[in-house]
């Protein structure tokens, strides 16, 4: 299955809006635990965090490297690829934060 750069930028901005929100609100959350009200639920949001957006860039990059994502007319693959990977390095900053966020928040 093919898909349109456009229709993959549209999907991507909706899921990065969402999760940038669950991640707040997770971040919200973790700041009111104690050891008393911590959860194995949040441990799975730790792993979540840990692992997914890693996944994620993995599988973007792959998916328009082998051509699942239709790049936009003119564009040419390797130019677009690097930018594709600079916006997973600034990103997985902001994941990194979030991470470590959650992580410090973490009642222990």
């Amino acid at each position: 299955m093919k898909v349109s750069y456009r229709s993959y930028f549209w999907f991507r901005f909706i899921l990065g809006g969402s999760l940038l929100i669950y991640a707040v609100c997770t971040i919200i959350r973790f700041s009111a635990l104690t050891l008393e009200t911590k959860e194995i639920f949040h441990i799975y949001e730790i792993v979540f965090w840990t692992l997914g957006p890693p996944a994620w860039f993995f599988v973007e990059y792959y998916l328009m490297d082998n051509g699942t994502i239709i790049l936009p007319p003119g564009e040419k693959k390797d130019k677009f690829l690097a930018e594709a990977k600079n916006y997973a390095d600034t990103a997985s900053k902001i994941w990194a934060a979030v991470l470590a966020v959650l992580v410090f928040m973490y009642p222990k």
